[in-house]
């Protein structure tokens, strides 16, 4: 009762190829959803719908303001705008 071991290794190696190729699809399957599904398209369209209203210059730093004062102290320090309180 001699038992191959390079058999053994073939048949691990070609379990792992097919659950690498698995995940592959899985992995590209939800990138193309993620990108490309009907939620994303639908995101997609209020952002642009966001973007042509709030496009016009009066209301540019009023946007960049409200978006800067929802930043926590931290990120402040990053992005080199210091509010001392």
């Amino acid at each position: 009762m001699s038992e191959n071991p390079s058999g053994h290794a073939l048949f691990v190696i070609l379990l792992l190829v097919f659950v690498s190729v698995i995940l592959l699809v899985e992995g590209a399957w939800l990138l193309y959803r993620a990108r490309r599904g009907p939620e994303a398209m639908r995101l997609q369209r209020r952002l642009d719908q966001l973007a042509h209203t709030a496009a016009s210059p009066a209301r540019r730093p009023l946007l960049k303001r409200g978006r800067l004062s929802e930043l926590s102290f931290v990120a402040r320090i990053l992005s080199g705008v210091v509010c001392v309180v």
